[in-house]
């Protein structure tokens, strides 16, 4: 029985495609294992990288937090000057004594991370290699595993650099895994370090301070006297936003 030439057509046509399909299907497979070769290929160059480059992060923020003396009371204080010369401080009262208004201690945050990156620049340059506007630690790491007739040596090599901005640092460590002498593919980690609150001070008012905070005209509930106290934000450094930089 002849088949009409329409559906002769009709079925070439479907063939046809389908063939495309299947081709198509088979060239986005061998695609995604080539590449997939290619990344299991590099894996062991990457291996532990990431972590090796944030451990290099959070030795800045160690050899930082060594350096700084930015929680004293004195700091503090300053900070607070600082912010009532911008703005009228008002403060609140409770049993314990006086706390800031939660809108003011934004703007005592701002003050005190002005006053701490004064404070600790000096210092920047005894802990880190200076680097016309920024600081570098060089660093290496070296193991060996042994077996029964053969060593592994694997050798790491880094820099780890810190950047002094307005209000935090930003640091990176850039990080090579050297294989037979020859460096592989880098990683590069970033992040910024910041000034976290991590509690309150007490600080017992004197006449000195209470004629002060009067003179930039901050607002009390209740008349100060010496002895009473206010609870200011103490701070410390801390490491956020880490995430991967491509290279």
């Amino acid at each position: 029985m002849d088949i009409p030439k329409k559906r002769r057509g009709g079925a070439y046509i479907m063939v046809l495609t389908v063939t495309m399909l299947i081709l198509m299907l088979a060239v986005i497979a061998v695609s995604v294992t080539a590449v997939s070769r290619r990344i299991t290929s590099r894996y062991s160059d990457y291996m532990g990288l990431f972590d090796l480059a944030v451990a290099g992060n959070e030795q800045a923020l160690f050899l930082l937090n060594q350096a700084d003396s930015s929680s004293t009371e004195a700091m503090l204080l300053r900070a607070l000057t600082r912010a009532a010369a911008n703005a009228v401080l008002v403060f609140n009262y409770t049993d314990e004594g006086f706390r800031l208004d939660e809108f003011f201690k934004e703007r005592f945050h701002d003050a005190f991370n002005h006053e701490a990156m004064i404070d600790i620049r000096p210092r920047l340059g005894t802990i880190f290699t200076p680097m016309a506007s920024e600081y570098r630690i060089n660093w290496g790491l070296d193991s060996e595993i042994h077996l029964t007739d053969h060593i592994f040596i694997d050798s790491y090599r880094a820099i780890t650099t810190v950047i002094p901005g307005v209000d935090r640092f930003l640091v990176s460590t850039r990080i090579f895994r050297y294989i037979d002498d020859v460096p592989g593919f880098p990683t590069v980690v970033g992040a910024s370090i910041i000034w976290s609150s991590i509690g309150y001070r007490e600080i017992v008012l004197d006449a000195h301070t209470i004629t002060m905070l009067e003179s930039f005209g901050a607002i009390f509930p209740t008349l100060p006297v010496p002895g009473m106290i206010i609870f200011l934000d103490e701070f410390m450094l801390t490491m956020v936003e880490s995430l991967r930089i491509a290279d």
